[in-house]
């Protein structure tokens, strides 16, 4: 009896671990210890984040945090959801790490994005480096809308430090987006590769998941994470909503599902094992 126990609880552990806790991850928790709802995220920096350093810092405009969250698939998610007031915003938060030239290793970044409407905005989350100026700090961006240089504004694409064209991956649209960016960044110069994953499907196995763009040879340093929405004129400019923020050294740290297993499952296998041992002792006891 006691070896079926203990391999119920290593298997129902095992499964448990499963999951790698993320190097940086925001769900917008809101009451205590997260954030206030209805204020500018300007100057915010709730004890429910993980993986970041000082408050959120805006350069133009607002973002505020919405109490109900977004959601996609069996992601699990969790707290509310940061969104654009309306008016020229972009803000940031520095992370704790910085990752630099010389930094050498695998990363993913995952983000729940829904656009309001498909047109002109300027709709983007972003890596920005030691600032938040476009031509200087800017490092890697994925969006939509105008302002995306040479592209219609019907499409989300991706572009590194300005002066580098856009590259589409395709039709833009108001549904609940899941982006999953894989960056393997080297100390080499010119040698930084991202791959995108846009709406995966298998949130537990990467390699079961159609690769949506993917490009190398590049150079990507950041130590900040940035939201930007930037209307075109429009008279009702409409909103974006980010959610989900994570950043981790596995596909699985970014892409967390409910664990297949509970303490409630463990109990019940327990119990159905004694069940079945009870059993057999009173067979042969002759019962």
């Amino acid at each position: 009896m006691r070896h079926f126990i203990s391999l119920v609880l290593v298997g129902c552990l095992t499964t448990m671990s499963a999951q790698v806790t993320p190097l940086v991850e925001d769900s917008f928790e809101t009451g205590t210890g997260g954030y206030t709802t209805g204020v500018n995220l300007n100057g915010q920096a709730p004890s429910s984040t993980t993986g970041f350093t000082g408050s959120w810092t805006n350069t133009s405009g607002g973002f505020q945090v919405q109490s109900t969250g977004l959601s996609y698939g069996s992601l699990v998610t969790s707290g509310g959801a940061a969104f654009a007031t309306g008016s020229n915003a972009r803000i940031g938060r520095l992370l704790q790490t910085t990752y630099d030239s010389t930094f050498s290793g695998t990363l993913y970044f995952s983000f729940l994005m829904q656009l309001e409407s498909v047109g002109g905005h300027y709709q983007a989350l972003e890596f920005h480096n030691g600032g938040f100026s476009d031509g200087t700090h800017r490092q890697f961006l994925i969006a939509s809308g105008g302002n995306i240089t040479g592209l219609s504004n019907d499409v989300f694409a991706y572009r590194f430090t300005d002066g580098t064209s856009s590259t589409p991956f395709g039709t833009a649209d108001t549904n609940v987006n899941m982006f999953v960016v894989k960056l393997e960044l080297s100390a080499s110069a010119g040698s930084d590769s991202i791959t995108i994953y846009r709406n995966p499907t298998d949130l537990l196995v990467e390699g079961n998941n159609t690769i949506t763009a993917n490009a190398s040879g590049q150079d990507i340093v950041f130590d900040r994470i940035t939201l930007a929405f930037f209307p075109a004129g429009e008279v009702d400019p409409s909103s974006v909503t980010f959610d989900e923020l994570r950043l981790g050294t596995s596909f699985a740290s970014v892409t967390p599902v409910p664990e297949p297993r509970s303490a409630a499952t463990l109990l019940g296998l327990v119990a159905l094992g004694m069940v079945g041992l009870n059993r057999r002792r009173w067979r042969q006891q002759g019962g």
